[in-house]
């Protein structure tokens, strides 16, 4: 009687041990997710690698850049150039080739650990389908070269289980060795190769009777000897150069607050694997359970090292309960690797790419047998006569809910990528109009390192501004000047070797002919050229007309004024400007100086008890009319906030229109606060002969003091008022038998509230 035929999932899943069908597969699987990817370019430090790689075969492997020693990736961009060149879109179709092979490595892999083709298969689609190393299959030239050092990596580990099964080991632990520094010389974090390799040889089933295990082990571990210590030789040496060039080897935690972060970042790194989710505001809102506590506060601190000692817990009872040797390899394998990077450095997504590896296989693993064992159950319940279909459901219904969430994650970063590629070579093409219309030199203001959107990031001109511009531009564009506005300016915020710009520098710059400045639109996420067509120095500066600063979100648009860093605003003044309102932030302990155009400084000091307000400073200018731009400038004793800085003439009636920069309500009538002492200007009175008219809220609490520059101090008490009601006051009058003569009010509360103020302006002189 012929044997049943065994079911059409198990026949499937026997087919793919394949190698070319299992391949086929992958390479559309990496298709559907990432084809998106195929319209993006080189980014960033992608250009540094390709200006580097233009050098030649030769000269390429030679380069030192920056802390890193990446010779054989720098003669695989070489490679790479000569053939490409300037052709972005294969550069990326060779980066989602590396993917896919390296998928299918994985799947290989499964297969040699396992010896179940299933549980390859399914690593292999897990794997390629993590978002949480999103910058590799989006980020060309640089996800090269991580590809590349996966697969020196994996031929490591496939010479390891080689060398364990071979009669004569010594060749294949050569193999091993080379591997691992062809993978350290592409990128250094697969140094972590080697003890996941000697692990390996540890952890992998010992043959014989187990009182002689350690002469087994000693045996098994004898060939790695040697080449492992001339690798650690070559690796301590590599790093001891790159620290005798004045560059950071290693950037090991200095402070416990920086070993708080470097375990916070390990913690969300292992989320982030074993989820495939990408987005950091997914991660967080993960890691905090959707408590989102701020970051550095005793909740947060208690669910990290809740998480740390979840995930430790798990490894371990994995290692310790599974008879299954290629568990416990895997779970070494993740652990060591994770822990060497991020002790390095601070990890962020490329740097999970080696780790998603044993990640992938590993989840398989479990999810196989999460499967078998609810199929199982299931089949003996409902009195199935197989339950391998179940299982096989099971696992893949598994699959496409982790894989749902991940492509949540990639369709944003290939939005974020998008907009990158497109600001790039905006700016190229701009470069080349100005080249060719004979602009000598190029400045870059504000060009960003990352451009983010919820959650996700991509590093657009981090690096490589110069690289790009040169190369594209056939070096006609070689030495642009990076610079920034006023704003706090750490490392990482703006492209490499920006430094600050006034704008009264910056609208020389615009003004001349021989110079071509390129600004980035935040607001637009464009970039736009400044010239004498379309430049001015403001007549004020808000969220509006000078988008250039940093301004921040609130109740209104706000700008941070650092303590010890003045700001200077050059304000081009219109109609004769002689004024200058600016609305700050006013607290106890708020202590700044402003000093308008050439008069002297006048201080805002501390007032202790102060309750926050937005008060607006009104000063004068300048003694003259039309003499052009006014320098503003704030002098910070502390930090202080802006949420605008107006140059304005002197108006007849102050009115929403005349003065947008009061504090008004508009309903049922427009009126304004005074909330400190402030002097408002009166034009002259347009009749020749005019009375100052005030109409105040008379209301208990709002006590004012007014009066005329050089006449009598009118004092409003409204303590007595039972029902709120406005009244007007008349402050002085116009001489008749006199030129019309500009006025200033000077208004100053005396009361617990704001003084409200529904007019102030000229009205006709009666006699």
């Amino acid at each position: 009687m012929p044997a049943p035929s065994p079911p059409l999932a198990g026949r499937l899943l026997r087919r793919a041990d394949h190698a070319l069908p299992v391949l086929a597969l992958l390479a559309i699987w990496v298709l559907v997710l990432y084809r998106k990817a195929l319209t993006l370019g080189v980014l960033s430090d992608g250009w540094v690698l390709l200006e580097i790689g233009s050098r030649g075969l030769r000269r390429a492997p030679l380069a030192l850049l920056g802390y890193h020693t990446i010779p054989v990736t720098h003669l695989f961009d070489a490679v790479m150039w000569k053939i490409f060149h300037l052709h972005e879109t294969p550069y990326q179709l060779v980066n989602l080739a590396e993917m896919g092979l390296v998928g299918w490595l994985v799947y290989r892999l499964g297969c040699v650990l396992f010896g179940r083709p299933r549980v390859g298969l399914l690593a292999a689609l897990l794997f390629l389908a993590n978002s949480s190393f999103y910058e590799v299959p989006f980020w060309s030239v640089v996800g090269n070269f991580q590809s590349l050092a996966a697969m020196f990596y994996l031929g490591g580990i496939f010479a390891v289980h080689r060398a364990m099964r071979s009669p004569r080991p010594a060749g294949w632990a050569v193999l091993f060795s080379l591997c691992v520094l062809a993978g350290f010389f592409t990128y250094e974090p697969a140094v972590s190769l080697l003890p996941v390799g000697l692990l390996q040889a540890v952890l992998m089933p010992a043959e014989g009777d187990p009182t002689a295990r350690i002469a087994v082990l000693v045996r098994r571990l004898r060939p790695f000897l040697l080449p492992a210590v001339a690798v650690a030789l070559v690796v301590g040496i590599s790093k001891a150069l790159t620290s005798a060039t004045g560059h950071n080897a290693m950037f090991l935690p200095k402070t416990l607050a920086d070993l708080d972060f470097r375990i916070y970042l390990l913690v969300r790194g292992c989320i982030a694997i074993f989820t495939l989710r990408g987005a950091d505001s997914k991660l967080y809102s993960l890691l905090s359970f959707g408590l989102t506590p701020g970051s550095g506060t005793i909740l947060h601190r208690l669910l990290v090292a809740l998480w740390a000692v979840a995930l430790t817990m798990a490894a371990a009872l994995l290692a310790w309960r599974s008879r299954t040797p290629a568990v416990r390899f895997l779970v070494a394998w993740f652990a060591v690797h994770m822990l060497i990077v991020s002790a390095a450095s601070g990890i962020v997504s490329r740097m999970f790419y080696l780790g998603a590896i044993p990640a992938a296989l590993l989840s398989s693993w479990l999810l196989w047998r999460g499967a078998e064992i609810a199929a199982a159950a299931l089949g003996r319940r409902l009195a199935l006569p197989s339950s391998e279909g179940v299982m096989v459901g099971l696992a893949f219904f598994a699959l496409a809910l982790l894989v749902s969430g991940a492509t949540t994650d990639l369709d944003l970063a290939a939005r974020i990528h998008r907009e990158a590629t497109d600001v790039s070579r905006r700016t190229v093409d701009l470069a080349r109009v100005g080249l060719a219309a004979g602009a000598g030199h190029v400045v870059l203001v504000n060009f960003p390192a990352t451009l983010a959107r919820d959650g996700m990031s991509s590093f657009v001109f981090v690096n490589g501004l110069t690289e790009e511009l040169a190369l594209k531009t056939g070096g006609g564009v070689s030495q642009p000047r990076l610079a920034h506005t006023y704003a706090l300016a750490p490392e990482g915020r703006f492209a490499n070797g920006s430094l600050p710009i006034s704008f009264a520098e910056l609208d020389r710059l615009a003004a001349d002919p021989e110079t071509q400045v390129l600004m980035f639109d935040a607001r637009e996420t464009t970039v736009q050229e400044l010239n004498r067509a379309n430049w001015r120095l403001p007549a004020e500066y808000t969220a509006t007309s000078a988008p250039y600063l940093d301004w921040l979100p609130g109740a209104w648009p706000w700008l941070r004024v650092y303590a010890g860093q003045p700001l200077e605003l050059p304000l081009a003044t219109r109609d004769g400007s002689t004024w200058v309102a600016i609305k700050y932030l006013r607290e106890a302990k708020t202590d700044f100086a402003i000093q308008a155009g050439g008069l002297p400084p006048v201080q805002f000091a501390a007032l202790s008890g102060a309750a926050p307000s937005w008060p607006m400073a009104i000063l004068p200018l300048s003694s003259a009319r039309g003499a052009g731009p006014v320098a503003v400038t704030i002098q910070p004793r502390t930090e202080v906030w802006l949420a605008g800085v107006w140059s304005f003439s002197p108006p007849a009636a102050y009115t929403p229109e005349s003065a947008p920069f009061l504090s008004w309500i508009v309903r049922p009538f427009p009126a304004f606060f005074v909330e400190v002492p402030a002097d408002l200007p009166l034009a002259p009175c347009p009749q020749g002969a005019c009375t100052i008219r005030l109409d105040v809220l008379a209301e208990p609490g709002r006590d004012l003091a007014a009066s005329v520059e050089g006449g009598p101090v009118q004092i409003l008490r409204f303590g007595d008022t039972k029902t709120p009601e406005w009244r007007t006051v008349t402050l002085a009058a116009s001489d008749p038998g006199r030129p019309a003569m500009p006025a200033i009010v000077r208004l100053e509360p005396r009361g617990r509230l704001a003084a409200e103020v529904r007019r102030l302006d000229w009205a006709p002189w009666a006699p």
